[in-house]
């Protein structure tokens, strides 16, 4: 087998994309709590400033969002999966699958936010260190 087919195999794709899901997690876990400022540094701060604030602010409340969704979700998912385990009825296995296709577009989301962020980041590190 060569490492291109290993790379592309269903297997593979999906360790990789658990990793992803898990640092997405951690990082919208640690990144859900901002600073807090008083209300003497907001009257001392610029417009354009405080526009980027409010935009932070926003992108962070959609990703606690997503985050919230995320959990609540796989909360859903385990009660549905036990009941479906104890009683067999199909219906809980149907809103099992309904669970997690979402669950699975929420956790997509997530990574997508965090890989455009991690790209912010590393061209502003970049940019930093060729300013040195």
């Amino acid at each position: 087998m060569k490492l291109a087919d290993l790379i592309n195999s269903p297997i593979v794709r999906e360790m990789l994309e658990e990793i992803d899901n898990k640092k997405a997690l951690e990082w919208a876990l640690e990144t859900s709590i901002g600073p807090s400022f008083t209300k003497l540094e907001l009257s001392r701060m610029t417009p354009d400033k405080l526009k980027r604030l409010a935009k932070i602010q926003r992108e962070r409340i959609a990703r606690n969002r997503l985050l919230a969704n995320c959990i609540e979700l796989s909360e859903k998912m385990d009660v549905e999966k036990e009941l479906y385990r104890r009683k067999g009825r199909p219906e809980n296995l149907k809103r099992f699958l309904y669970f997690r296709k979402h669950r699975e577009r929420n956790l997509s989301s997530l990574r997508k936010v965090y890989r455009e962020k991690m790209k912010t980041y590393a061209s502003a590190l970049r940019a930093f260190e060729g300013l040195k």
